[in-house]
């Protein structure tokens, strides 16, 4: 038992055993059967360095510099609602280090500390998951473009232009598809439909994960609506009344931009936060018509931010499956 800062002794004999050299390989033996298989190909690492390089260009093409972030870095004591989900590695020294769990917030804190005002970032790197159980932490490439400084509708402007840039030296560019929203105009519609406000959130992630996935106003989408009319109404405790609320908000205000703003400020006249909303997206959407980006553009005031921090407007940018007769028919992946 450990009595002082000074008294190591317990401490120093656990990081022992941990590190322990005959524990280690008797361990590594056990598992060399299963790490025999290759966990990626050729082929798809080609591919990757082929996405990574035409990411750099487009990225590099709208004057974006490069800012690496430190992949590892020490624990500290500030906790994060990801402190769970991050892969912690032990030294020998006894020292805790945890790997990069994503890219943006380490670069927005950089940002703050050097009181930076202007500045156009990109970095493409590995960040690490932590997985359930004992299985061996997750890997995944994440690729950022940010736009420090500028005026915010022509800055969100760019920023799909620059994914569509991408997207389309990989898709079909009519396939690429972009849903718009805002933080304060979904608050107001979840206002206007009278979902109660302890229940918002958790009505938002129901919906992102069995409504939102499919393109506004088609068949796909409104043939879901005889199910989730009953998972609202038992599992959430929904009524009746703000259920079909929802389903009209589904129908009016989910769909052409042009169509479903007008719509918008018919309904939410009188709420001066989601006119502020509207007016922002108006703007926005001017903007893309100069980048020339305006087309298959909607507006889905049912999906919700993907991140916490959105606090105004966010988008999405889908490839979607083309049929010759109805267009979008149903979402393949979110770009």
């Amino acid at each position: 038992m450990i009595q002082t800062p000074e008294d190591t002794y317990v401490y120093d004999r656990v990081i022992s055993t941990i590190f322990n050299e005959d524990r280690l390989i008797a361990k590594s033996q056990c598992q060399h059967e299963s790490s025999k298989k290759p966990t990626t190909n050729i082929d798809n690492s080609e591919l990757l360095d082929t996405i990574i390089e035409v990411a750099k260009e487009v990225f590099k093409r709208h004057c974006a510099k490069r800012f690496q972030i430190s992949l590892l870095h020490t624990l500290d004591g500030n906790f994060t609602d990801n402190r769970g989900k991050t892969v912690k590695i032990l030294t020998q020294g006894g020292e805790m280090l945890e790997l990069c769990y994503e890219l943006r917030t380490p670069f927005v804190m950089s940002i703050a500390a050097n009181q930076t005002s202007s500045f156009k970032r990109y970095e493409i790197s590995w960040v690490h998951r932590r997985a359930v159980g004992h299985s061996n932490p997750y890997r995944f490439l994440q690729g950022d473009f940010d736009i420090i400084g500028g005026a915010s509708p022509i800055t969100e402007a760019e920023i799909i232009k620059v994914v569509l840039d991408l997207g389309s030296r990989f898709y079909d560019s009519k396939a690429l598809l972009i849903r718009l929203n805002h933080t304060r105009l979904a608050e107001a519609v979840c206002s206007w439909a009278g979902v109660p406000q302890e229940r918002r959130q958790n009505v938002a992630e129901f919906l992102s994960s069995t409504l939102v996935q499919y393109w506004p106003n088609k068949a796909d989408r409104k043939s879901q609506w005889s199910l989730i009319r009953g998972q609202l109404l038992q599992d959430l405790r929904l009524s009746e009344e703000v259920v079909e609320k929802l389903r009209k908000a589904d129908q009016r205000f989910c769909g052409s931009a042009d169509q479903v703003l007008a719509r918008l400020r018919g309904t939410l006249f009188y709420d001066k936060s989601a006119c502020k909303a509207l007016d922002d997206l108006s703007i926005f959407l001017k903007c893309l018509r100069v980048w020339s980006v305006d087309k298959h553009v909607t507006i889905d005031v049912l999906m919700p931010p993907s991140e916490c921090y959105y606090t105004d407007m966010f988008f999405q940018v889908n490839y979607c499956y083309l049929t010759p007769f109805y267009g979008p028919k149903s979402m393949l992946n979110s770009l």
